[in-house]
């Protein structure tokens, strides 16, 4: 919806950025043309009241929920494949995206979507999701989808909701959780190894 073909070859946060001033002149787009990684992620994370999950790779995903969770920032999540997408809203005191999925499948059992395609409207839809997500998070309205996954199903127009509850024994959230990210190798897997 915010990129077009002739927003080809420059980065997305500028073509992103231009077409939110565009949308509303009034408002003020702070740029950050950086990719998020376990090094800057305490910074960027910490510095804002709420995370729009948008991610394209479990990497970030996982990095995004383990600071996020240790920052309290609340995180608005969505993922699409092919047809389908999901929803969920990670509360600083609810159950985090290890609850669901403790570790990202192995590299190379899921495809991507430059190879498999997805629904062109599907991010669309979700990320209308997430942003109502957002907007209630922000106004402290109505009731997040935390301890919730939203699934939609494109091909049937179908939603389905599924509740989830925090893991006693997540690396992340759980009893003996983690204080922190130091140790933990994002490019090998996303494993949070026991003491």
């Amino acid at each position: 919806m915010i990129h077009g073909d002739s927003d080809i070859g420059e980065p997305k946060v500028a073509s992103a950025a231009r077409y939110v001033e565009r949308l509303n002149p009034d408002i003020d787009v702070e740029r950050r043309e950086t990719r998020l990684d376990a090094d800057n992620a305490h910074e960027l994370i910490g510095a804002y009241d709420l995370v729009v999950d948008c991610a394209d790779n479990f990497r970030t995903r996982y990095v995004v929920n383990d600071v996020a969770r240790l920052e309290g920032v609340p995180v608005a999540h969505g993922a699409i494949y092919k047809f389908e997408g999901q929803a969920t809203t990670l509360l600083p005191d609810g159950p985090c995206y290890r609850c669901l999925f403790p570790e990202p499948p192995e590299p190379g059992t899921v495809p991507d979507c430059a190879t498999t395609g997805v629904l062109g409207v599907l991010p669309g839809t979700v990320g209308c999701i997430q942003a109502t997500e957002a907007v209630k998070l922000l106004l402290d309205a109505g009731e997040p989808l935390g301890g919730r996954m939203l699934f939609y199903d494109a091909m049937d127009v179908s939603f389905e909701t599924v509740s989830y509850a925090r893991n006693p024994d997540c690396p992340v959230c759980g009893d003996d959780g983690i204080e922190t990210i130091a140790g933990i190798d994002y490019g090998g897997g996303c494993r949070v190894d026991a003491d």
